[in-house]
Formats: structure tokens, C-alpha cells, sequence
């Protein structure tokens, strides 16, 4: 059993049919406003549908805040960064 990721209201109910998903995750900007209607449609298949507006990141070196950032980001999702390390002890 897997989790799978909606980029759209469109693809969601594709993913709740196929075989072996336990939690669809809504990744788009609307996918609170869908959320019960396919919650719904997710209790008939037997899986979970979540939204998650924002997402929590440790960070604990400076390099890999640089090579975080420089990624693309594939989610809609904000991202709340925690360094924790001392930024003004470093050199960037």
C-alpha cells in the first residue's frame, strides 16, 4: 500500500481506483475545497484523502539549505524551513 500525490481535482479520482494506494494526498491550490467530496469517494475505494497546506523542514546544514532551495519545488504546498544550525556563523 502506497501514497499517492493529485496534482489536480481531475486525476485524484483515477488515483483512488487504482490498485494498491492507501492515502491520496491533494497537492493543488483547491484541494481544500475537494477534500470532503473525495474523502467521501476515498472511504467507498478504502483510501485515505488528506490536504496539507504547508509542510515542516529541519534543516541541519547550511549546504543543504543551499541544495534545497536551488531544487525546483514539486508541491504546492508551503514549506516552513527550521534551520538548526547558527546562520551567522556561516559562510554562504
Amino acid at each position: 500500500m502506497t501514497t499517492v500525490r493529485a496534482g489536480s481535482k481531475g486525476e485524484a479520482p483515477r488515483l483512488l481506483e487504482a490498485a494498491g494506494v492507501a492515502v491520496l494526498e491533494l497537492d493543488y491550490e483547491s484541494g481544500w475545497q475537494d477534500a470532503i467530496e473525495l474523502g467521501r469517494l476515498g472511504e467507498k475505494a478504502g483510501v485515505r484523502v488528506q490536504y496539507r497546506g504547508h509542510e515542516s523542514i529541519a534543516v541541519n546544514l547550511l549546504a543543504a539549505l543551499v541544495a534545497g532551495l536551488m531544487r525546483p519545488k514539486t508541491t504546492f504546498r508551503q514549506r516552513n524551513l527550521y534551520c538548526q544550525f547558527e546562520c551567522c556563523a556561516q559562510r554562504a
